[in-house]
């Protein structure tokens, strides 16, 4: 354990990594329609009264907006004082490897079944959509946040065990509650999309600042 432990399996690492690679999966899900929209886009009228212009002007300034954001999330998460790992700090950082391990094969599951349902959609039905394609997300992403909110939730109920202390169950709650936006914005297109995606971002962060001040007292 030692030295690494002490580096690397303390609280707030797993907040920067886990938290922070969830925002960074939905910033690279924003990007990637970004390519879609332009694909979309019409210059032969004004801009601003096309819906596909607006979408590819929305999507644009989300990621921007997403990538600063985030950097400031690492950024804070990053400024953690450096201290030895406690007995029951490590009784919990072990049953958060243990939830990972757990859901590593669901996962891998949860990917082939949804990998096998958008083949079969795509190249033997008709009935797709409307639009005539299957929405991406609905292969793998809302499944994906879904089992992750209760991944989340089950962590925060674990942590309970561990810790009484209201700033650690509130940042923890608070995170739940990004996710949990996350996952909403699946379900929403345009400027609502976007909104909820940086709404989630946003929170996270403002949570996470909080945290950190009122650790200080």
């Amino acid at each position: 354990m030692g030295l690494k432990n002490e580096k690397c399996e303390n609280n707030q690492e797993y907040v920067k990594i886990t938290v922070s690679k969830q925002f960074q999966i939905i910033s690279l899900i924003l990007i990637r329609r970004i390519f879609g929209d332009i694909s979309k886009i019409n210059l032969d009228i004004n801009w601003f009264k096309s819906q596909e212009n607006l979408n590819l002007t929305y999507n644009l300034l989300g990621v921007l907006i997403l990538y600063f954001l985030i950097y400031k999330f690492d950024q804070i998460a990053g400024k953690r004082i450096k201290q030895k790992v406690s007995p029951i700090t490590k009784r919990f950082i072990i049953s958060k490897k243990t939830i990972s391990l757990l859901l590593l094969p669901i996962l891998i599951i949860m990917f082939i079944h949804s990998f096998l349902n958008w083949t079969l959609n795509t190249f033997f039905s008709y009935t797709i959509s409307s639009s005539g394609y299957i929405d991406i997300n609905s292969v793998f992403y809302n499944e994906f946040f879904t089992l992750l909110i209760l991944a989340d939730a089950f962590i925060l109920l674990i942590s309970f065990k561990y810790t009484e202390r209201y700033s650690q169950l509130i940042r923890n709650t608070g995170f739940i509650i990004s996710t949990i936006l996350i996952r909403l914005s699946f379900g929403t297109t345009g400027i609502t999309n976007v909104s909820l995606i940086i709404s989630s971002v946003l929170f996270g962060l403002l949570i996470l600042r909080i945290y950190n001040e009122y650790e200080k007292i």
